[in-house]
C-alpha cells in the first residue's frame, strides 16, 4: 500500500521563523523565537495569533513577542481556572455523596427508581464501574473494597472515581426533589446547577488538556443569573468564568476575583478582553457575583 505524502515537508525552526517573518510578523530576537517554537509548537502557538491575520499575511505591528504574552496569559489563566474548578469539583462530589448517602442509604444511587430515567441511569452505573475497573490495580482504597466488601462500593466512595462529566450526568438525572436539595446546598436552582456542572466539566476538560481558552467560543454555554447584567456572551470564557465565581464558597470566591483581577492587571497591555468575553463591566459582574 502506497502511503500518500503530505503536501507540506517539515520545517526547521529557522524556517518557520521565516514563515512568520514572510507574513509581515516582526520578530526582534530570532534565537529566542527558534527556542519558543522549539518549546510550543509552531501550530499551537500562532494559534494565538489568528486574530491579527489579514488574509494571509499578519496585520501590520504584529509582533511575535506579542503573541508569546497571549499565549503565556493563556497558560496562566489555564492554571488558575484549573484549581478552582478542582474545588468545586470536590465539593459537589461530597454534597451529593452526602445527600445520597442520608437519603438513601450507602448503596441506594445503584438504585434506578430513585433516578428520572432508567436508560441514562443504567449509562451511568455502566460509567461508574468501568472507573472503578481502570482504577483497581492503582488505587488502594478500591483495592480494599474489592477484597473486603465484594465490589460494594458506598457512594462516599464511589464519588471519588467520578469525572467532572461522570457527576455532570449523575446529578442531572436525580429526582427532582433531590436536585432541589442539592442545589439549595450551593444557593441556586437546578436550573442554573444542572447548566453549571455541564459547562465547567467542559471547561475542565479544556484546561486539563492545555487546550486554548483566548479567542475560543465555547460548545456548551453557561446560563446566567437574572440579575447579571445581559452584557455577557454565554459561548464565550467569562460566561464560565461567573459561573465558577457563584460556586466557590465565599472565601475562596473572593481569593478568585483577586487572583483574576490581577492576572488581567498584568496583561492587559497585551490582551483583548473581548477575545475571552470579558464585558466592559466585568468588574462589576464579579463583585455582584461575590455578594453574600
Amino acid at each position: 500500500m502506497t502511503v500518500p505524502s503530505f503536501p507540506k515537508p517539515p520545517k526547521t525552526y529557522s524556517e518557520q521563523v521565516a514563515i512568520l517573518k514572510s507574513r509581515n510578523m516582526i520578530v526582534a530576537d530570532e534565537e529566542k523565537a527558534i527556542r519558543k517554537l522549539a518549546q510550543l509548537n509552531y501550530y499551537r502557538l500562532t494559534a494565538y495569533a489568528l486574530s491579527f491575520k489579514e488574509g494571509e499575511n499578519y496585520r501590520e505591528g504584529t509582533r511575535f513577542d506579542h503573541i508569546v504574552e497571549i499565549y503565556e496569559f493563556d497558560q496562566r489563566l489555564r492554571n488558575t481556572l484549573m484549581r478552582y474548578l478542582e474545588q468545586i469539583e470536590i465539593n459537589l462530589r461530597t454534597t451529593i455523596a452526602y445527600h445520597l448517602a442520608h437519603t438513601y442509604g450507602p448503596l441506594g444511587y445503584r438504585n434506578q427508581d430513585y433516578f428520572y430515567s432508567a436508560p441514562k441511569h443504567k449509562e451511568f452505573l455502566e460509567k461508574l464501574d468501568d472507573n472503578i475497573s481502570k482504577r483497581s490495580t492503582d488505587e488502594l482504597f478500591i483495592a480494599h473494597h474489592i477484597e473486603n466488601y465484594h465490589r460494594k462500593f458506598p457512594i462516599w466512595v464511589s464519588v471519588e472515581v467520578l469525572t467532572f462529566s461522570n457527576l455532570s450526568m449523575l446529578y442531572s438525572n436525580l429526582l427532582r426533589k433531590d436536585q432541589l436539595a442539592i442545589a439549595k446546598k450551593h444557593n441556586t436552582k437546578p436550573f442554573y446547577l444542572i447548566n453549571w456542572l455541564h459547562s465547567l466539566s467542559y471547561l475542565r476538560n479544556i484546561c486539563a488538556h492545555y487546550s486554548r481558552l483566548y479567542g475560543k467560543n465555547l460548545r456548551i454555554p453557561s446560563k446566567q443569573l437574572n440579575n447579571i447584567p445581559n452584557t455577557v456572551d454565554p459561548q464565550k470564557l467569562f460566561s464560565s468564568i461567573a459561573a465558577l465565581c457563584f460556586l466557590l464558597p465565599q472565601t475562596d470566591r473572593e481569593n478568585f476575583i483577586i487572583e483574576i483581577f490581577a492576572l488581567i492587571e498584568n496583561y492587559i497591555e497585551w490582551i483583548e478582553l473581548k477575545e475571552i468575553g470579558f464585558p466592559n463591566d466585568w468588574r462589576s459582574v464579579l463583585e455582584i457575583i461575590h455578594k453574600p
